[in-house]
């Protein structure tokens, strides 16, 4: 897949390259796909939170207020999945992102158990490290979104500080004409949720942080950081 991407002040080339390694007599197939994204970007205003500085998007303007441009490469993600029975399968995306303190960590990773349905319900069942449900519209590969490069405030915060850590359940129902879904779900692993967000307030970006990353807060003097 390679195509172009407009933005306000970015313009970005994304490839992705999808390749499936399944063995003749093998009843364990492992579907790997790579996606990465090479960046330039022109940006003016005050430097980027992860600049350390208030600027609420990834890239930013010197300090001074001046333009500066942007050559990255924001990530190589790395997405595995096996079928470990028909029913019962695994996920795994791990990424390199060298502006993070943690250049390569892990995304999500977690098992998936959905048998066929028998009737018109159906269930699947969840557990690991995944992101939440939360919108349609980071449902491109590696949890991107095909229709920007920058997605909304709401799901940039989460790509920022929303990872869950648990168990969660879909019930499913599939009439003629419409369909109900019930989901619920037991978490950990979320108890720092919510600091960048009051700390920094909204921002818009398309960082997703691992798990094992950590962010940094704005230099203020109510936090200490100045």
């Amino acid at each position: 897949m390679t195509g172009l991407k407009f933005g306000i002040l970015s313009i970005a080339l994304s490839v992705g390259v999808s390749e499936s390694l399944v063995a003749q007599d093998s009843s364990f197939p492992i579907d790997l796909e790579l996606y990465t994204d090479a960046r330039v970007a022109f940006a003016s205003g005050e430097p980027g939170w992860f600049n350390d500085w208030l600027g609420k998007g990834r890239y930013g303007g010197t300090r001074n207020g001046d333009t500066r441009t942007y050559a990255r490469i924001p990530e190589i993600s790395l997405l595995a999945k096996a079928d470990i029975t028909w029913d019962l399968q695994s996920f795994v995306h791990l990424k390199y992102d060298p502006e993070q303190d943690r250049a390569v960590d892990i995304v999500e990773a977690y098992l998936k158990y959905q048998p066929a349905p028998k009737s018109a319900f159906s269930y699947s069942v969840k557990a690991g490290l995944f992101f939440p449900h939360i919108s349609r519209e980071n449902v491109g590969i590696a949890w991107t979104t095909p229709y920007t490069i920058t997605p909304s405030a709401i799901n940039s915060w989460v790509g920022e500080e929303i990872r869950t850590l648990g168990l969660e359940g879909k019930l499913t129902y599939r009439g003629e004409a419409s369909e109900v879904s019930l989901t619920a779900a037991v978490f950990g692993f979320n108890d720092p949720a919510g600091t960048l967000l009051a700390f920094r307030g909204w921002g818009i970006g398309d960082a997703k942080v691992g798990a094992f990353g950590e962010l940094p807060l704005a230099p203020l003097p109510a936090i200490g950081l100045q």
